[in-house]
């Protein structure tokens, strides 16, 4: 069996018509989790979470909360960085860890700033990849403060590890049942995941191989379909990614089931 734990991070310039930040939680590809800066606090998706000790909550909402300054900060150097002063413009922060049935374990995580590759993680060498050259400078400042790739490549390979343990013992059969509908769905389909800044929330659907029609969506994916394509004709900049990737975040070891 294998097990996931994804973290996706998201911030906005110039948006007026939603939050400025969105972070969602997936385990084992299912959101579990979601914050944005207007509700400005971490509230859950499935039932199973809930399970969880009630202090979690409180705990996930300052986390997201720094997340959202620091986000929302790098944001802004960025686009100072590249002479980019105004407009609308996105970096996204994706970091994940996952485990396997025979105990091995993986890991990733990047940065993408309007939707492309920015800088990733290296977890074999311990070092950052700067896709843009503009990356470089943001790689001196975080190394000149400790929380550079050899922080994020400690904390995906241990923390972020026993963190999935515990979601996936809180979660139990649930998990399982949805894990095993969810082996036999990507054997077949593709994960897609649709962000926009017309939409509040991340849009996750199995998309099928080979433009085949996949049995159960009906409506639902219908419906998806229909918004997606209003947000093309009405904004351009449509995201659209085909992986689903990010990772975790501190938390105390403290909170269990």
């Amino acid at each position: 069996d294998k097990h996931t734990l994804q973290y996706l991070h998201r911030s906005f310039s110039s948006r007026t018509d939603g939050p400025e930040f969105t972070a969602a939680v997936l385990v084992d590809g299912e959101e579990v989790v979601y914050y944005n800066s207007t509700i400005s606090k971490a509230i859950p998706k499935t039932e199973w979470i809930k399970k969880i000790q009630a202090d979690y909550w409180n705990r996930e909402t300052r986390i997201h909360q720094r997340h959202q300054d620091i986000l929302n900060f790098n944001l802004k150097a960025v686009m100072r960085r590249i002479n980019q002063a105004g407009g609308y413009h996105t970096l996204q922060r994706m970091y994940s860890c996952e485990l396997h049935g025979d105990a091995t374990t993986k890991g990733h995580m990047q940065y993408c700033y309007d939707g492309e590759d920015f800088l990733s993680l290296n977890l074999k060498t311990g070092t950052w990849t700067a896709v843009k050259p503009e990356a470089e400078s943001f790689i001196k400042t975080w190394e000149s403060t400790g929380r550079g790739a050899a922080y994020w490549k400690s904390y995906i390979e241990k923390e972020c590890m026993d963190w999935l343990k515990k979601f996936v013992s809180c979660g139990g059969e649930d998990l399982k049942r949805k894990g095993d509908k969810h082996e036999l769905k990507r054997q077949e389909n593709c994960t897609c995941m649709v962000q926009h800044n017309s939409l509040n929330e991340t849009l996750i659907k199995e998309v099928p191989k080979g433009g085949g029609q996949a049995e159960g969506l009906g409506a639902v994916w219908i419906g998806v379909i229909t918004v997606v394509i209003a947000v093309i004709a009405i904004v351009a900049g449509l995201v659209v990614w085909k992986k689903i990737i990010s990772g975790f975040r501190p938390v105390s070891q403290n909170s269990n089931c």
